[in-house]
């Protein structure tokens, strides 16, 4: 289901707004207005997402939600199992994915929908940058760049608009022309175990 009106990102009561997610999808809370006072990435950081901060010298978004008051952006993950502990469903007023929706699958009852098919959410995020004319900081473009290469494996999954994106992402974040190679180098596990799950 794809919902193509305004962005919400506010609330008149004043409550905190936190965007949940991925870290690839969150670059856009690097650029966000004050009412939107955190990211978080719950789990553990998959391999890539770990050198990929560690190398590029990045600030991790946190790991656990500070205020169970919050609304929340719900960022590349479309199921209320998803979300993490203690937020409900209900606080939930944005939702940002790329995976299809499911029969039988649970919906967010207050929240403004984009799930759109396609190879990463990142896209989704830097289509809204690009709509609202603004052009994302280079440590936004960077990781949204990045979330494209990650989600799509370097493009085998890719549709025509990722392929946009990252084209526009690259130029506009400096990044080394080797990225993709040493991203997937990173997201395998010289311990033998699987490749992180997209």
């Amino acid at each position: 289901r794809s919902h193509s009106g305004p962005e919400r990102t506010t609330q008149s009561d004043g409550t905190s707004t936190v965007i949940v997610g991925r870290i690839w999808a969150l670059a856009s809370s690097a650029q966000r207005p004050r009412s939107l006072q955190h990211r978080v990435a719950p789990g553990e950081p998959q391999l890539e997402v770990r050198w990929f901060l560690k190398t590029f010298h990045l600030t991790p978004a946190e790991g656990a939600i500070s205020d169970p008051a919050a609304t929340v952006i719900f960022v590349d993950a479309r199921s209320p199992r998803h979300l993490p502990h203690p937020l409900l469903p209900e606080q939930v007023i944005e939702v940002i994915d790329h995976h299809p929706l499911l029969e039988g699958d649970e919906v967010f009852p207050n929240a403004f929908t984009q799930i759109e098919e396609m190879g990463a959410a990142a896209t989704l995020v830097a289509e809204r940058f690009q709509k609202a004319r603004i052009t994302p900081s280079k440590e936004s473009a960077l990781l949204l760049y990045a979330g494209i290469l990650s989600n799509t494996f370097n493009f085998v999954y890719a549709t025509q608009r990722d392929r946009a994106m990252a084209n526009w992402l690259r130029d506009l974040s400096g990044a080394p022309e080797d990225l993709p190679q040493q991203l997937f180098t990173a997201k395998s596990d010289v311990c033998g175990s699987k490749l992180s799950e997209v």
